[in-house]
């Protein structure tokens, strides 16, 4: 994970980079709690203060402007109404806490996500280019509509500094790691200074193209943070193995442990690219799986290696 390299890097000496690290480690945990209760929060807002029917407003306005607006104005009345339906059976709910009121809370969140999707299909109809999801516009939509001016203006400018800050700090990251660690270990040791800098300005701009194909696959998902969780989950699992296997199961060596990530790794993105119908669990749980798969194939590689010794 290159944002915790760089603040290793980033460190001027052990000491700070080992704080730095744990500081880090301390903090992770409340802070994702917080960035998922802010959504669950933002979802309650809604309920109680009706949301767009989509959330990107010129996608919206394109159909406006189209033959299809007389659909689009019956599709909003039946939205307003389920909203209001909505509302009153949250207060039941609230009321009472019976499972039959959840249920029927629960029947009318289909119904409403129903309509939204019918909205997307007459987007779409109306300009195939368009693009229809707007998951990543409601927390900037409750921003711009329900916030001081001023504020707005701060958490745009923290949202651009942090996205920054974080691409800047990666990047140079792996230029680094790749320079030093790979590089210049292993191609060419006996370079000038100048032609290393060379060389890491060159890997700066490769991961800068491999980072665009990243947003280019995340462009294609729902939302940005299932995109993100989807990509780690993939390659995580196997980077926990080999450290339980450093802390836990000693007597596997570098060796062993190096073919079993490699394969276990293989094994994951293979069970990935299924179709569903063939395997299917939850994107999540592939940290699961790549983390025990390396521990076993781990133990298992260390006999062979063990035996041809």
């Amino acid at each position: 994970d290159q944002s915790q390299v760089q603040r290793y890097l980033g460190g001027k000496n052990a000491s700070e980079s080992r704080i730095g690290l744990m500081f880090n480690a301390v903090l992770k945990i409340p802070m994702q709690f917080f960035i998922l209760f802010l959504g669950a929060m933002v979802y309650v807002f809604y309920v109680f203060n009706s949301p767009p029917i989509h959330f990107k407003e010129a996608a919206l306005n394109e159909v406006r402007d189209s033959e299809q607006v007389e659909e689009l104005f019956e599709l909003e009345l039946k939205y307003e109404e389920l909203l209001v339906q909505r509302e009153a059976a949250v207060h039941s709910y609230l009321g009472s806490g019976q499972l039959a009121d959840e249920e029927r809370l629960q029947s009318f969140d289909d119904a409403i996500v129903d309509v939204r999707n019918d909205v997307k299909v007459l987007i779409s109809e109306t300009n195939a280019s368009t693009e229809t999801k707007d998951a990543d516009y409601v927390f900037l939509t409750f921003i711009l509509n329900y916030l001081p001016h001023g504020l707005i203006g701060l958490l745009i400018a923290v949202i651009l500094s942090a996205a920054m800050s974080s691409t800047s700090s990666e990047l140079n990251a792996l230029a680094s790691t790749t320079s030093v660690d790979v590089y210049k270990r292993l191609i060419n040791k006996n370079a000038s200074e100048a032609h290393y800098l060379a060389g890491s300005k060159i890997f700066t701009l490769l991961w800068g193209v491999l980072a665009v194909l990243f947003a280019v696959f995340a462009k294609n998902s729902e939302n940005l943070i299932e995109a993100v969780n989807i990509i780690r989950s993939l390659f995580y699992g196997t980077v926990l193995g080999i450290f339980l296997v450093a802390f836990f199961v000693k007597y596997v060596k570098g060796t062993a442990v190096f073919y079993a990530a490699i394969l276990a790794e293989m094994i994951v993105l293979v069970a990935y690219a299924l179709p569903d119908d063939i395997f299917h669990i939850s994107y999540l749980l592939y940290n699961a799986v790549g983390a025990i798969l390396t521990l076993l194939l781990g133990v298992v590689f260390q006999y062979f290696v063990d035996r041809k010794g």
